[in-house]
């Protein structure tokens, strides 16, 4: 409820404005003897609203600071899908209601989602099937028409088993891989070099099962894949999400109501961002949030400083967290927004206070639908 500075390695309280006279003074000073660079700021994903995007015109103002980017959450599957269609758009969720097929990979929305879950099953009352691929077995799973339990990690190796079968069996949209596709033959190829056998073992599906949740997905016209994060947490799992956008395009089953891959939002998207400056320093250095610890230590020209951190926790957060605690204890200031001492207050010496979301007066958008909630 107050500002606190640590003083001999305990939080001691201080009034606001002694809170702000330091903060100021600390970036006053780095600023000054090393460059406006030396600050980093550490924006983390626990309050991505409309004001929270002021934040960064302050910093821009100063000349720019040294950002972070990249994610530790739903990066990964944004990348592969960028990759193939420019840019991860993903359907509204109560597009939904148009597929015949709904596939639920790697997710878990009767727990984790409740308003598409809500949709789903308005769906499913429609008609619709419902398959869940998850190798736990889920709320979700259990709800649905079919449950496949793939190995865990295999979930590319699966993808690839059903675009072989769709090959077999015809089950193409020419019009489609002609008009709106690229490397068709090569990828194809390269799935020669693969037979459903070894698939089948590699996922630990009974060739049954993938014959049955092909046919079920070719034939749903549209049918829509709804994927989740836990196809992310894996070595070189961007691919998993490049195979799966290519059984939709395979099929025809993208740019179509009804159909389509969606995993995420941007809960940024619908919000102006021209008020934060950013144009004012194109140049500012940025730091790879998944290796943030490691970047920090070898940083130089200049050295980060000081660390000003709001709406997260990287100490527990971040990978290799040892190296990250490592790093933030080189610095010489390190400076917390937030609602309590977390794991990063360990290494801070300013705290201030942060209004929680019922105090404020602002606009908050969505990882999961195209609603802004006030």
């Amino acid at each position: 409820m107050h500002p606190l500075k640590k003083e001999d390695g305990n939080w001691t309280k201080i009034s606001w404005d002694e809170a702000l006279d330091i903060t100021a003074n600390k970036i006053r000073n780095a600023c000054e003897n090393y460059g406006s660079q030396s600050i980093l700021y550490y924006q983390g994903y626990g309050a991505r609203t409309a004001l929270r995007i002021i934040n960064r015109r302050f910093f821009n103002l100063l000349g720019g600071v040294s950002t972070l980017y990249g994610s530790i959450c739903g990066g990964t599957g944004q990348a592969g899908q960028e990759m193939d269609m420019g840019v991860r758009l993903s359907h509204d969720p109560t597009d939904h209601l148009k597929s015949n097929v709904i596939l639920i990979w790697g997710r878990n929305p009767a727990v984790t989602d409740i308003h598409l879950w809500k949709i789903i099953l308005n769906a499913r009352k429609k008609g619709a099937k419902l398959i869940t691929i998850d190798p736990v077995s889920s709320e979700t799973a259990k709800r649905s028409d079919i449950h496949l339990q793939p190995a865990p990690g295999s979930d590319g190796f699966l993808a690839m088993a059903m675009t072989i079968i769709l090959l077999k069996n015809g089950c193409l949209d020419e019009k489609f891989i002609t008009n709106h596709t690229k490397y068709f033959k090569d990828y194809v190829e390269f799935l020669n070099d693969y037979s459903l056998n070894e698939l089948s073992k590699i996922t630990d599906i009974p060739l049954n099962e993938l014959y049955e949740i092909t046919r079920l997905y070719a034939t749903g016209n549209p049918s829509s894949i709804i994927l989740g994060w836990g196809l992310q947490r894996y070595q070189q799992s961007h691919l998993t999400f490049r195979f799966i956008d290519a059984l939709a395009a395979i099929t025809g089953n993208i740019g179509k109501t009804g159909g389509g891959v969606s995993h995420g939002f941007d809960e940024y998207g619908y919000f102006d961002h021209q008020y934060a400056l950013d144009v004012q320093t194109p140049n500012q250095r940025k730091i790879p949030i998944p290796i943030a610890g490691k970047s920090i230590l070898k940083m130089q020209d200049p050295p980060i400083k000081l660390i000003f951190i709001t709406a997260g926790n990287p100490l527990a957060m971040l990978a290799n967290s040892s190296r990250v605690k490592k790093a933030f204890q080189s610095v010489d200031d390190v400076i917390i927004v937030d609602h309590i001492l977390n794991d990063t207050a360990d290494v801070a010496n300013l705290f201030l206070p942060a209004t929680t979301f019922l105090e404020d007066e602002d606009l908050v958008g969505s990882y999961g639908h195209n609603w802004i909630s006030p």
